[in-house]
């Protein structure tokens, strides 16, 4: 049990969940406020991604790795609908 716990609480596993939940966190929380008029926007951007796994990466390079790799999941497992990857460069 004790091992179990070890492996779910390491760093690298919380980088990796804040990376992948962090677009919608965004976009939402936007959209909810009402400066969007849909879910998906800035946050859902390669720009964005690479901006979150570049803060990462200042702490340790690795984090930067595996931030990237969550926000890359995140945007993959959304191309069920418009993904703004471009954005603000292509609308």
């Amino acid at each position: 049990m004790i091992l179990l716990l070890r492996r779910l609480l390491r760093p690298e596993l919380a980088v990796a969940a804040f990376s992948f939940i962090l677009p919608d966190l965004v976009d939402k929380s936007l959209w909810v406020l009402g400066v969007f008029n849909d879910g998906r926007n800035i946050g859902h951007t390669l720009f964005a991604t690479f901006l979150v796994a570049l803060a990462f990466s200042l702490r340790k390079r690795v984090y930067g790795l595996i931030a990237l790799f969550g926000g890359m999941a995140h945007l993959l497992s959304d191309t069920s609908g418009l993904v703004p990857w471009f954005y603000p460069f292509k609308t």
